[in-house]
């Protein structure tokens, strides 16, 4: 009798406590940052016969098996809902189901990606862009549990010498508030014409509707010049001119990655996803 008494008090307890946690959703959501037609501007500013087709690579790479992946477009708008995505174009890697994706590099898809996998995307991004699906900035991924990503990009003429990566944040490292440690007034090396720092432009991208007011002070005077509005997966460019202490702040959690270039220089250019001092609150 003590024993059916204690194993109905576990039953009730359970049941008291809720349905368990579903553990098949969609805990991390990416935006590939930097789109192609605003890269390519920024490109243009250092070699200014930089072609017009972009070589892009997106990396992901799996750390905890089981996990799965939602490949979401943005040429034909966001999924309503990415933890039940319903578009045909939406790929969707780990569900065991090679009718809405296989990995690139496997054969079939499994049932939960195993650690240690890494998902490599390619493709030519012909600027001005058509109509066509393909993986670039803009593109929305979700996981179900947290992967590391970057995102690498180059004109095909001059090519790979002009190229360059950076890391992709989750929208849970988005901030508010952001101030740059870098400008077009630090000179390194010296002279001007041969710093890495003579061009410095900045990216801003939305994961939700309406980030209304956000606001830019690049020249760090104390004064915000410019106030953009973005919806979801949208960019902005600040296409130079700024200067160290230079000042970006939103009413809703955006990403920022900064560009820094020699121009003239035709291969030399770095960047960085600038860390916000407010972040953490978007989910």
């Amino acid at each position: 009798m003590k024993i059916a008494h204690y194993a109905l008090l576990i039953a009730s307890l359970l049941l008291a406590s809720g349905p368990p946690a579903q553990a098949d959703a969609i805990v991390q959501e990416y935006f590939v940052p930097m789109p192609e037609a605003q890269l390519r501007q920024a490109f243009l500013k250092l070699a200014p016969k930089a072609g017009s087709t972009l070589d892009l690579v997106i990396s992901m790479q799996v750390p905890v098996n089981g996990t799965r992946v939602v490949f979401d477009h943005w040429e034909d708008g966001y999924e309503i809902d990415i933890h039940n995505p319903a578009q045909a174009t939406t790929l969707i890697w780990g569900d065991g189901n090679n009718a809405n994706g296989i990995p690139p590099g496997l054969a079939n898809d499994p049932l939960g990606l195993p650690a240690g996998t890494v998902l490599a995307l390619r493709n030519l991004v012909p600027l001005p862009r058509t109509s066509a699906i393909l993986y670039d900035g803009r593109d929305r991924v979700g996981a179900t549990q947290a992967i590391v990503m970057s995102r690498t990009a180059w004109a095909t003429d001059p090519g790979a010498l002009l190229a360059d990566s950076t890391f992709v944040p989750s929208t849970a490292d988005y901030g508010i508030a952001f101030t740059l440690p870098v400008g077009q007034d630090v000179i390194f090396p010296t002279p001007l014409t041969s710093s890495m720092f003579e061009y410095v432009a900045a990216f801003i991208m939305a994961a939700e509707d309406g980030t209304t007011n956000i606001q830019v002070d690049k020249d760090a005077n104390g004064a915000f010049e410019t106030s953009v509005n973005l919806n979801q997966g949208e960019s902005y460019l600040v296409d130079g001119g700024i200067l160290k202490g230079a000042k970006i702040q939103s009413t809703k959690y955006v990403q920022v990655q900064l560009f820094t270039g020699d121009i003239g220089a035709n291969y030399e250019n770095r960047w960085y996803t600038r860390a916000s001092a407010h972040k953490g609150a978007k989910k």
